[in-house]
């Protein structure tokens, strides 16, 4: 029971909490973990990653992304190039997003398109949680499918 009442406040706390609103030339860095399964057998590996976001307008900005998965003793290194539209650009906000991806670990990497969406929910004036899924259709050398999909989870802060 108090597990309950703690998530009903948490989850209150961050429904009224309101983030800065977002405006032309903010820019956003964060952090996260990100899980991909398709080029790994469909046992799936985590990921380590970061990315950078600048704001052309109030709904659309670009994004770059560098993740780095490690299986055995393959590593792959996705570095993503993205165009972000904002859906809901409230506290709680939600993007769709295209771009350019080059997944692999050496010279001979592949380049390719990814699609997906997220969100951002706040947590604090110019802190957030980030949530994304895309997929992506490169396919890293060695790998008998497309990268697939990615499961992202992170921290965002605004500046």
């Amino acid at each position: 029971m108090k597990f309950k009442i703690l998530l009903l406040s948490l989850g209150f706390t961050c429904i009224t909490m309101a983030a800065s609103a977002q405006s032309q030339g903010d820019f956003r860095a964060g952090a996260g973990l990100g899980f991909a399964a398709s080029p790994f057998g469909g046992d799936g590996t985590i990921g380590f990653g970061a990315n950078l976001e600048y704001l052309f307008k109030s709904d659309m900005s670009g994004s770059l992304e560098y993740y780095s998965y490690t299986k055995d003793s393959f590593t792959t290194n996705v570095l993503d190039i993205n165009f972000r539209y904002y859906f809901v650009t409230g506290s709680t906000q939600v993007y769709g997003n295209a771009g350019l991806t080059n997944v692999g670990g050496d010279p001979s990497s592949t380049l390719g398109l990814n699609l997906g969406g997220g969100a951002i929910f706040p947590l604090a004036n110019s802190l957030g949680i980030t949530t994304a899924l895309n997929y992506n259709l490169a396919k890293p050398d060695g790998a008998n499918d497309p990268f697939g999909f990615g499961l992202k989870a992170g921290v965002m802060y605004s500046f």
